[in-house]
């Protein structure tokens, strides 16, 4: 299994449904900071996004194939589980 690629369509999707759930925007955010790699700001494109090797490797674990689609009620789950665990909700 390849963990090198990831499409991104499926974040493109997956980002797409989160438009729907401005009350996850916040979580999204404090998601994407926590995931991002180290000195995020001095590589472009210079947004602290997890690096695609990362996200490749998280949605084969997570649907048996790193070539899954990454779904945006995944992403809106996933978010909801992460506030809970903060315990914002």
């Amino acid at each position: 299994m390849s963990y090198t690629a990831i499409g991104m369509g499926q974040v493109s999707s997956a980002t797409r449904e989160l438009v729907r759930h401005p009350g996850l925007w916040p979580e999204a955010i404090r998601s994407m900071f926590a995931l991002a790699p180290l000195r995020w700001w001095a590589r472009a494109p210079f947004l602290p996004l997890p690096e695609r090797r990362y996200l490749a490797w998280r949605i084969g674990t997570a649907y048996g194939d790193a070539g899954a689609d990454l779904t945006g009620k995944d992403l809106v789950a996933y978010l909801r589980w992460r506030r809970r665990r903060r315990g914002l909700t």
